[in-house]
């Protein structure tokens, strides 16, 4: 449109203030707004630039509007107007400081940026092109652009302020004149409610407080099309997202009276950051998003009552599917005179509870509901939305926030999420992602994925217990998604040769045996439930082939509990059993109870040796005149060393002996003191090397029939036998499973 008046600045600024003291709202249309030098001096602030490209000094010259306090439910809008005159390199700005407003609103004007500092809003809207879609928006910049000649970075910044809800659209691209048209948002230190930003070039918000942030691309007609303008870079850093900043972010109450539960649900302007149909390059780092805490009853009814009476519209619903006589009693006789009416409840006097009642009615009623009910209504949250567009590059790192939901994007060039601690749900599905050397992820990504079901979170690892005809077909298609997604995953890890393969592999199988053990319980029969159990058993035995080591430990406790069981029984290598034990304490009974001597307990076997050696040696000295003397001369050491070992042995007993044909009875005190301590000593070294030798035949029995299958003769007898086979089983499919485990890891790359 074209300019009907021209003011100047300094008059400009006299009017809002004078509509600020008298409590009332300012609107200024279709005007052209001068300044001059010397007149509004007190208002312009000159900042002294260099631009390299030109170089040539020039001086940009920013209109400022400082102190002013507007009432609540005051307006001031501002439509349609023109600020100084643009120079060849640079245009006017436009500053609003240490200002309150209660609704500021600023629509297509010609000027390079607003800038707010140290402010308070409740309500700022800021577009700076048409959005109805009948306009044609080629048109108007190109009517804009020759008149004014605006350049630079065209938009809105906001630091140090307090705004309740931001509103903002720039324009993103001169298409006329073949360049781009710099129109940018930046929102720094301030704290901020709700921000619905869309249509700017550039995108820049950090060390905010906020609650709930949208950016979204302008869609509009651009000559005989419709065109859809994404920002080209945003950064969103050292932000916190909380659900608690102000009062009036409640939009909805919807209570549902279902099978005998009651269910409340309020939908709220959730904490949260959701950006939809794409940025060239998005980065999102340090940024905190806290859960919303549960918020009292009384609070909520009184965010509504604030809410309703600015004006705001409110939707309140009572929805009532079954409605049982105990709850139905309780309306009736302890509130107002209540009946049922299939979807409604009646309100005395035939006034049903519907959306058409006065919001009092409505209020009166969800005080005392709530009330009797202990309902206690919640906060949903959000978190990072990123979906429904292209990317360039998206990188997400160092956060903290409730949810990650990462959908229906096409990235080109470069994917990162690192160091993003996710608390409740990861949903990331239907993603075309780059090559894999542009893709950096860590475990903070993938510890979390999964999706949602009957407004629950499931990871896909535990079968939901509210599964019926109608959401089965559902909850499959979930799983299967997910699947896919962890599938993706995978194959990027593998190609990166990242180790964190093998724990999102084991998740994924986690995922499978779940959908094995959801088979079973649909249609229960031998081979489904093998199937399941089977993939259970895996999970424990070896991480379903991806540690074989863990199944290698596996196998060998087997061994030791078998040989723990054998060390009970007797075998035939060692013959330790009772009456192996009587006979040696009938020896030690004789040694102390006669004069017997040690060595004459061996005399009888050594003598028998003794007498056969003698017989070799004199056989071979009778035929050595008649055989080779190379033989005899090997035969002769045979005799030699048996009868050293002879030797020895008499020399041990000699020295050995302590009681020296003795009887215990005629013993003195001093000397039964030192021979019964001598005597335990050696009665405990005997025991210990007899479980020695007893725990050695053991593990070996043990060891020989869990590796081997059929080895011969095994030395166990009676029931032992059969525990020994069935040790044979379990170890050649245990150890089959192994081998197959530590191939597949070998030929794995």
């Amino acid at each position: 449109k074209k300019y009907e008046k021209t003011i100047s600045f300094s008059q400009f600024a006299k009017e809002l203030k004078e509509a600020a003291d008298k409590g009332v709202g300012y609107t200024l249309e279709n005007h052209y707004i001068t300044y001059d030098p010397i007149r509004d001096k007190k208002h312009i602030t000159y900042k002294n630039t260099w631009f390299v490209f030109t170089k040539k000094k020039e001086f940009v010259g920013d209109m400022q509007i400082k102190g002013l306090a507007f009432n609540k439910s005051t307006k001031v809008k501002i439509i349609n107007c023109r600020f100084g005159e643009a120079g060849e390199n640079w245009s006017t700005t436009i500053t609003f400081k240490e200002c309150s407003f209660d609704t500021l609103e600023f629509y297509f004007n010609d000027v390079n940026q607003i800038f707010v500092e140290k402010s308070n809003i409740s309500d700022l809207k800021f577009i700076n092109i048409a959005l109805n879609e009948e306009d044609n928006v080629k048109e108007i910049i190109e009517s804009r652009y020759n008149q004014s000649r605006q350049r630079g970075y065209a938009g809105l910044k906001i630091n140090n302020s307090e705004i309740n809800k931001i509103y903002c659209s720039g324009t993103y691209f001169n298409e006329t004149v073949g360049e781009e048209y710099f129109s940018n948002f930046n929102l720094d230190s301030s704290k901020v409610a709700s921000l619905n930003c869309k249509g700017f070039n550039t995108i820049r918000i950090s060390d905010n407080t906020m609650g709930i942030c949208k950016i979204k691309p302008i869609i509009l007609v651009w000559g005989k099309e419709t065109k859809k303008f994404s920002a080209s870079y945003a950064s969103i850093r050292n932000n916190v997202f909380k659900g608690d900043l102000f009062k009036n972010e409640v939009d909805q109450i919807n209570i549902f009276l279902k099978s005998k539960s009651v269910q409340a649900t309020r939908e709220i302007s959730a904490p949260g950051l959701i950006i939809r149909n794409g940025i060239k390059s998005l980065q999102i780092s340090n940024n905190t998003f806290l859960h919303a805490e549960k918020i009292p009853q009384d609070t909520i009814l009184q965010s509504l009552l604030s809410y309703q009476q600015k004006g705001g519209k409110i939707n309140v619903s009572l929805q009532t599917s079954y409605v049982d006589n105990k709850l139905h009693q309780f309306l009736k006789n302890d509130y107002i005179n209540i009946s049922s009416h299939e979807d409604t409840l009646e309100i005395g006097d035939g006034i049903y509870y519907h959306d058409s009642i006065s919001f009092k009615q409505k209020l009166k009623f969800l005080k005392e509901f709530t009330k009797k009910h202990k309902i206690q209504l919640n906060v949903n949250n959000t978190g990072i939305e990123i979906s429904d567009g292209d990317f360039n590059d998206l990188q997400i790192k160092n956060n903290n926030t409730p949810f990650l939901f990462i959908k229906d994007i096409n990235i080109t060039e470069e994917f990162e999420v690192i160091n993003t601690v996710v608390d409740s749900v990861t949903l990331f599905n239907n993603n075309t992602l780059p090559e894999f050397n542009n893709i950096i992820i860590d475990s903070s990504f993938t510890n979390r994925i999964g999706f949602y079901h009957s407004k629950k979170i499931s990871y896909g690892v535990s079968i939901p217990k509210d599964l019926d005809s109608t959401n089965t077909a559902v909850y499959n298609k979930n799983i299967k998604n997910l699947i896919t997604t962890y599938r993706q995953i995978i194959s990027i890890l593998s190609l990166k040769g990242d180790d964190l393969k093998t724990t999102v592999v084991v998740r994924l199988k986690d995922i499978e045996t779940n959908k094995k053990g959801f088979i079973y319980h649909q249609n229960p029969n031998i081979e489904n439930w093998f199937n399941w159990q089977g993939a259970i058993f895996l999970k424990w035995y070896s991480d379903y082939g991806m540690n074989p080591f863990k199944a290698l430990a596996y196998c060998f406790w087997v061994m030791l509990y078998f040989s723990m069981f054998y060390f009970i029984f007797y075998n035939e290598w060692d013959k330790i059993d009772r009456s192996f034990l009587m006979k040696r304490f009938n020896s030690a009974m004789d040694y102390f109870t006669t004069e017997k001597r040690i060595e004459d307990f061996y005399a009888s076997k050594h003598n028998k040796e003794m007498s056969t050696f003698t017989d070799f040696k004199a056989t071979l000295n009778k035929n050595k005149i008649y055989m080779p003397t190379m033989l005899a001369a090997l035969a002769r050491p045979i005799y030699q060393i048996s009868l050293l070992r002879y030797k020895l042995l008499n020399f041990s007993y000699k020295r050995a002996e302590f009681m020296a044909g003795r009887r215990w009875i005629d013993l003195d005190k001093k000397e039964k003191y030192w021979i019964g301590s001598l005597t335990f000593l050696l009665t405990l070294t005997y025991i210990i090397y007899l479980i020695f030798i007893r725990v050695l035949n053991s593990v070996v029995l043990s060891i020989n029939a869990f590796s081997t299958l059929g080895f011969g003769q095994i030395p166990v007898r009676g029931f032992t036998k059969y525990v020994a086979i069935i040790e044979g089983f379990v170890g050649w499919f245990l150890l089959s499973i192994f081998l197959v485990s530590v191939l597949s890891q070998m030929i794995s790359i």
